[in-house]
Parts: structure tokens; C-alpha cells; sequence
């Protein structure tokens, strides 16, 4: 089932997808969101399976995704940023256009 927007001023500052392998499914669902550009931040988990087709729907809808290294309390910009000798990914955040900047100063990201 998919979710419509009920009013033109509903904003999400968060939106947190954690469903055990099937946050393709709610992204998708998620998609007059995405298109209104009313969700500043989505937390998802990172699987292999999956990640390239949530990326280019969320790079489609003007977000930029930043894989978040375990236990370091830090962000990289890309996946071939990862540390090698942090433990395996886990989480990635998405930024919308409209907080990218502020998100950058925030989090000092090259």
C-alpha cells in the first residue's frame, strides 16, 4: 500500500527504515514523498541485494547517500570510502538537497 500526501505542508525531518531486507519496498511506497521532496533525512540499512536500486531512486529524487562507519561516529561520502578495517556497513543515511549543505558543515564531510 502506498501513502499519500494528505497535505501540501507535512514535512518528515527523519525517516527511519529498518524491515529486515525489505526497505526497497518501502521506498518505493514512499514515492509521492520522495516526489514532494518533503523528507529531509532517511536512515536505512545497508544490503548488498538491494543497495544500488535505493540508491539510484534516492540519487533520482535529489537525496546524496552517506554510509555511516561503525562505531567511529562518522560518515563517509561513498561506499569506496569505507574503512577496510572498520567493522561491515550497517547503515546509510540519505540527505535531500535542501539539507545537504548544512549536513556537510554539521558532519565536516570532504
Amino acid at each position: 500500500m502506498a501513502l499519500q500526501i494528505l497535505d501540501e505542508a507535512v514535512n518528515v525531518s527523519i525517516c527511519k527504515i529498518d524491515t529486515e531486507g525489505k526497505d526497497i519496498s518501502v521506498i518505493k511506497g514512499l514515492h509521492a514523498y520522495l516526489d514532494a521532496q518533503v523528507i529531509d533525512y532517511f536512515i536505512f540499512e545497508y544490503q548488498d541485494l538491494s543497495y544500488s536500486e535505493i540508491n539510484r531512486i534516492l540519487i533520482a529524487n535529489h537525496y546524496t547517500i552517506y554510509p555511516m562507519v561503525r562505531n567511529k561516529n562518522s560518515l563517509v561520502n561513498s561506499l569506496d570510502n569505507y574503512p577496510k578495517n572498520s567493522k561491515p556497513l550497517l547503515n546509510c543515511i540519505a540527505v535531500s538537497s535542501k539539507k545537504k549543505n548544512k549536513f556537510i558543515k554539521l558532519f565536516r564531510i570532504e
